[in-house]
């Protein structure tokens, strides 16, 4: 594994230690309090699909984000669409590739800073369907979400959990260190992203077991355990965990897919 490590800057993350003071428990406490209302849990049940289809167009995705360096919260935005989308609707395999495009560039215009860049992909995402054909779908996804288009979201909690280690000890090298884990810690956001098992998987959950997995990355001789995850049994968390590090063994999840 290889994760791209954005630049870091101390003076933004100083601003970020200070608010993660202020608001960050109360916010991490209310958005676990209503991630379940967001969690796509069986959302293959009313479907053509299968996991294998789901996992497929998920690479391309990600293959798709990771060229333009967008933010993990796009994608992750733009994966729960439509997972929720096909909880709620009978979605056909002749649909399906553009609600995931048209997922994808909602959750850019949500999220991402309008730049060219983000411009010219949604302009490139456009080129496979009309302007009208893509504007009816993201209607449809908004009325079908009931514009609850800010969901929480795995991102959400692992930046708020890596903050957290950072302000422990705050020094250039320990926000470096942070830094790095971050970096990888997002590469194993997207594997697990792809697997179907998640969508029963709580956002929340999904951020703690990812980075206690990267100490199985760093230290692979280590036996890595988590206890005491409020709201969460024991034995739930770990076999989350012990999954989570079982896909990082697996070679053919990153196996690049073909073009979209």
């Amino acid at each position: 594994m290889n994760p791209c490590v954005e630049p870091y800057n101390l003076h933004s993350l100083r601003r970020d230690l200070q608010y993660l003071m202020e608001y960050g428990n109360e916010s991490y406490a209310y958005n676990s309090s209503i991630e379940h209302y967001f969690l796509p849990d069986n959302c293959l049940s009313h479907t053509e699909l299968d996991e294998e289809d789901r996992r497929k167009m998920l690479l391309r995705l990600i293959k798709s984000h990771s060229k333009h360096s967008l933010s993990l919260e796009s994608l992750c935005l733009a994966i729960n669409y439509r997972d929720r989308l096909l909880l709620n609707l009978t979605v056909k395999r002749s649909t399906y590739n553009i609600m995931a495009i048209t997922s994808m560039v909602l959750a850019l215009k949500i999220s991402e800073t309008y730049t060219k860049e983000v411009h010219q992909l949604i302009q490139n995402f456009r080129t496979y369907y009309t302007n009208t054909t893509m504007w009816t779908m993201e209607s449809m996804i908004m009325r079908e979400l009931r514009y609850w288009l800010i969901a929480p979201i795995t991102n959400f909690f692992l930046d708020l959990i890596m903050k957290r280690m950072a302000s422990a000890e705050f020094t250039a090298q320990t926000v470096k260190e942070n830094h790095m884990l971050m970096g990888c810690a997002k590469a194993v956001v997207k594997l697990c992203l792809t697997e179907y098992y998640y969508c029963s998987i709580p956002p929340s959950l999904q951020a703690i077991c990812c980075v206690k997995a990267d100490e199985w990355v760093l230290f692979p001789d280590k036996t890595v355990t988590i206890t005491g995850v409020q709201g969460y049994p024991n034995e739930r968390v770990q076999e989350v965990l012990e999954y989570t590090i079982t896909l990082i063994r697996q070679p053919r999840l990153l196996q690049q897919p073909h073009r979209i």
